[in-house]
């Protein structure tokens, strides 16, 4: 097993699938409990900014999701993601350019993902500055917002 020295934040509300005590049980478990810090409470706004400030990548492990809008937030930081490919994800995350996609419940593709961004700061800087650029254009909101004013546009020029 590699291992490259990290820190690992979870915030924010376990999900329905998984408890607090149980991931505490599993860090213990797995030997790596003093690495690991757990902020299991609704991350108000004005403190998400501080905690992508301390990442070098942004995990998103659902089994399930139709989007996530704290992954919008990580590319707006420039931090590169690595994200199960379920539901809408797939289609923001660019798989190798902006982070990596793992099938879900496969811890082994999320450690081997993780390990490539975090033994490499060259590839951690390269895939966050594509992060923020996607941030800074194909998810804006006025080039979302011209996206569909031209629907409305063409749909108005139809009929």
């Amino acid at each position: 097993r590699r291992q490259a020295p990290a820190r690992l934040i979870v915030a924010g509300y376990p999900t329905k699938y998984i408890s607090l005590p149980i991931l505490r049980e599993t860090a213990v478990n797995l030997g790596i409990a003093d690495s690991v810090v757990f902020d299991a409470r609704y991350i108000p706004i004005a403190e998400v900014g501080p905690l992508m400030e301390l990442a070098t990548v942004a995990v998103y492990p659902y089994l399930s999701s139709t989007q996530s809008g704290s992954l919008q937030v990580a590319y707006s930081f420039g931090r590169p993601v690595v994200a199960t490919a379920v539901g809408g994800l797939p289609d923001v995350v660019e798989d190798g350019r902006s982070g990596f996609l793992v099938p879900p419940a496969n811890p082994e593709a999320l450690g081997e993902a993780l390990g490539k961004i975090i033994s490499s700061p060259a590839l951690a800087q390269e895939m966050g500055a594509y992060a923020r650029h996607l941030s800074q254009t194909r998810f804006a909101w006025g080039p979302i917002g011209a996206q569909i004013l031209a629907v409305y546009e063409a749909k108005a020029d139809q009929g």
